[in-house]
């Protein structure tokens, strides 16, 4: 994170930077080789390895989550650093996402059940989709009202 957070500043280049991304590989590296080695480790591989929905579904519930996070990450940086908003005046603009992910969390659950999680997922995939393709239109000049037309 600190790499992404300083990399304009530092120049992506740099020692510090390459440094950086290199010690966060390394990091997940280890990960992936300590947790193999452990008795009972905390992601099990033998689940995934006996069920391709399984896994399939825990593939695109980590893109969708990774897609999201990234998603509050850089608008945070591009609200706050190319629109001049205060933290709080961001945290403000992220209220109505954080509100619906409160509301559709325990109606998706529910569904889940249902209808099962394929659907779900699916229509996750797409809303997720469509809101980057969206966000791809942001531009200096955009603002917070509309991204897709400059201001």
């Amino acid at each position: 994170m600190l790499a992404l957070i300083e990399g304009n500043s530092w120049h992506w280049g740099s020692p510090r930077i390459l440094g950086l991304f290199a010690f966060a590989v390394a990091g997940l590296l280890a990960f992936a080789q300590i947790e193999l080695a452990l008795r009972a480790p905390r992601s099990s591989t033998s689940a995934s390895s006996r069920s391709l929905s399984f896994l399939g579904s825990n593939l695109v519930a980590f893109f969708v989550t990774f897609a999201m996070f990234s998603q509050f990450f850089f608008l945070t940086l591009y609200l706050q650093n190319v629109l001049h908003f205060s933290p709080l005046q961001a945290g403000i603009r992220f209220l109505p996402s954080t509100v619906l992910i409160i509301i559709a969390g325990p109606i998706a659950g529910r569904l889940a059940d249902r209808i099962g999680p394929r659907p779900l997922i699916t229509l996750g995939l797409l809303i997720v989709s469509g809101a980057l393709f969206i966000q791809s239109h942001i531009t200096v000049h955009s603002g917070y009202g509309c991204c897709c037309r400059a201001s």
